[in-house]
């Protein structure tokens, strides 16, 4: 198994965007996006045959944060972007509308429907919003949409191996002031580890070539940044903010404060914290 050293990443960014998401928002409000799979990208063109990619789809392409390097890694790809919340997808849609490399269609992992299609399949930052239940489907989805020796690539978040610091967040949210606000709410993120991957993809017809297991550092500027890329992508405070919006600010700031409890640190001013995520490249067999 191969490693790589530690890169300076921004946490949970580019995300397959649910209905409570605003896509003029969320584009707006994170700038760093951008640079959440850069790593990534640079690194499977190192590996892979860039030139060779000639229909790529991104699932969960968002606001299209990693479109540009991607149009430039794999400089031949047509690049076919599936995103299940209308918001997100329109803003993207706007920004590529004239670019005949670039299709942006409405469309979550599980109605994949090509068939043969694709020479390569890339995620970042998406599975960990797919139910376990259904990442089985989605990869036998992402198979069939593969051509022969086709690539499927994902990089997602891995948060099942801090379950401690989870478990609190769950206390904040059963705390009494917040059980009303809260009361409806179901997460949408699931947590899938390594043993289940590996099981999935090799059930699924893959052969992985690499899979990583590795905790990446993110670094924020200060307590207020990272306030604020929290209240972009964090769907407890969301949906806080639509039932209880007096309380959503005092949820961030004690979200934050476990944080800081043992996976975070503040270190001259900037805010430093740590993710555990798992990538893989696989081909179809």
């Amino acid at each position: 198994m191969f490693f790589r050293p530690l890169v300076i990443l921004f946490a949970f960014l580019v995300l397959p965007a649910f209905s409570f998401w605003s896509g003029v928002d969320y584009a707006q409000n994170a700038s760093l996006q951008k640079s959440t799979g850069e790593d990534f990208i640079k690194y499977l063109g190192s590996k892979i045959d860039a030139k060779a990619i000639k229909e790529l789809l991104v699932i969960g392409v968002g606001t299209g944060q990693n479109l540009p390097l991607l149009l430039e890694v794999f400089p031949n790809a047509v690049i076919q972007g599936d995103e299940p919340s209308q918001s997100m997808a329109s803003c993207t849609q706007s920004l590529y509308a004239d670019n005949p490399r670039v299709k942006i269609d409405v469309r979550a992992a599980q109605d994949i429907q090509a068939k043969d299609s694709y020479n390569m399949v890339f995620s970042s930052y998406v599975l960990h919003w797919i139910s376990r239940e259904d990442i089985t489907k989605v990869f036998s989805l992402v198979n069939s949409s593969l051509k022969p020796q086709g690539i499927f690539v994902s990089k997602f978040a891995n948060n099942n191996m801090i379950p401690d610091i989870y478990n609190r967040f769950a206390t904040i949210g059963a705390k009494q002031k917040y059980k009303a606000a809260l009361a409806d709410f179901v997460s949408p993120m699931s947590h899938h580890d390594l043993t289940f991957i590996v099981e999935q993809l090799t059930s699924n017809g893959f052969l992985i070539q690499e899979i990583h297991f590795r905790r990446d550092p993110y670094i924020f500027d200060d307590r207020d940044s990272f306030a604020r890329a929290l209240k972009q992508w964090l769907p407890r405070y969301i949906h806080i903010k639509k039932t209880a919006p007096d309380l959503a600010d005092a949820y961030i700031e004690e979200y934050i404060d476990e944080f800081l409890v043992d996976s975070m640190q503040e270190s001259g001013g900037k805010v430093i914290t740590t993710v555990p995520i798992i990538e893989f490249i696989a081909t179809k067999r």
